[in-house]
């Protein structure tokens, strides 16, 4: 059950890790959580491009690199 993937890139000279598991409670899919460079965000989206995406624009805009 403990599927996790991981992907890196690179933005503005710097590398960027995404990686992505599947949450459950009680045996019941609740959510994703993202960690991003070692901060986590737990969402509850139920594709992991949804939770992917939306952890990296709070991990973008926790930096202030946009508005």
């Amino acid at each position: 059950m403990n599927d996790v993937k991981q992907r890196t890139f690179e933005v503005d000279g710097k590398k960027v890790t995404v990686r992505s598991r599947s949450r459950y409670h009680c045996g019941n899919f609740a959510g994703w959580t993202v960690d991003i460079n070692g901060i986590k965000y737990k969402l509850n989206y139920l594709t992991r491009q949804e939770a992917e995406d939306a952890a990296y624009v709070k991990w973008v805009r926790s930096y202030g690199l946009i508005e």
